[in-house]
C-alpha cells in the first residue's frame, strides 16, 4: 500500500496502524519539514553499533504533516540507516517510514524492514521462481484471473509448508538447488510418467530413478 492521503485515511477510517514506506522523491512537502526540522534541532537521533561491527542511526520527527494536499493527516517521519563494518559511509539500508503512532523508534524500524522480508521472500519468489505471478491473464469470465492467482497462491502456501516440513521435499529442493529447476523437472517428470502420489514422484526425483526407465522402442521394420 502507497503513503498516499486516500490509503492513510482509509486505514484511519478502519482503525488500523501502519508503517509505509516514504521516499523524498514521492513526498517533497514531507521531507522538507524534516530538513527544517534538523535546522532546528528538532529531530531526534539515536546511534549504535550492531553486533555485526556497523553502525547504526535511528533518526525520527512526530506529528508532521504527509503532504500539501493532506496538511491535516499528520504522520510521524522516521528513517533507519545502517553502515558497513569499518565505518564506510555506504547506507546499506535506508528506509523512510511514516508512521501513524509514536511507538518505540527501533520496533518501529524492525517492523518497517520486516516488509523487505516480505518483499524478498514471498512477491520475489512468487514473480522470480517459477510461479510467474507477474502474468495478467485478463479477467475473463466471473474473474477468472482472480482465479488464477488464488490458486497460485494455494500453491505457494502447500510448497511453504512442505518447505518447512517434509524432509523429501527439503532433499529434492537441495539436490535440484532452485524452486525454478524443482518445477521445471516436476512438470517434465509429470509430462513423460505416471505416479501413485506425489511422495513417488519426489523418490524417483531424489533417486533419479526415471533414468533408468528405458525409452519405448518401435518396430521400424
Amino acid at each position: 500500500m502507497a503513503s498516499n492521503g486516500p490509503h492513510i485515511r482509509e486505514l484511519l477510517d478502519l482503525g488500523m496502524h501502519f508503517i509505509l514506506g516514504a521516499k523524498p522523491g514521492d513526498h517533497p512537502f514531507l521531507f522538507d519539514q524534516v530538513l527544517a526540522a534538523y535546522e532546528a534541532d528538532r529531530v531526534t537521533t539515536i546511534s549504535w553499533t550492531n553486533e555485526a561491527g556497523a553502525p547504526c542511526e535511528i533518526a525520527f520527527l512526530n506529528d508532521v504533516s504527509l503532504n500539501e494536499a493532506n496538511r491535516d493527516l499528520r504522520v510521524n517521519w522516521l528513517q533507519y540507516i545502517e553502515c558497513r563494518p569499518g565505518g564506510t559511509p555506504d547506507a546499506v539500508y535506508l528506509g523512510h517510514r511514516s508512521a501513524d503512532f509514536p511507538g518505540n523508534a527501533p520496533h518501529l524500524m524492525q517492523g518497517g524492514r520486516c516488509r523487505w522480508k516480505i518483499e524478498n521472500e514471498t512477491f520475489n519468489t512468487l514473480k522470480n521462481q517459477g510461479y510467474h505471478y507477474e502474468h495478467n491473464y485478463g479477467h475473463g469470465q466471473k474473474n477468472l484471473s482472480v482465479v488464477f492467482s488464488m490458486l497460485m497462491m494455494l500453491a505457494f502456501l502447500v510448497d511453504q509448508v512442505q518447505q518447512l516440513a517434509c524432509p523429501l521435499f527439503q532433499a529434492v529442493l537441495k539436490k535440484v538447488g532452485s524452486k525454478r529447476v524443482l518445477w521445471e523437472r516436476l512438470r517434465s517428470h509429470f509430462w513423460h510418467f505416471t505416479f501413485q502420489s506425489m511422495q513417488h514422484l519426489y523418490q524417483v526425483m531424489l533417486y533419479d530413478l526415471a533414468k533408468e526407465v528405458p525409452a519405448p522402442k518401435f518396430d521400424t521394420g
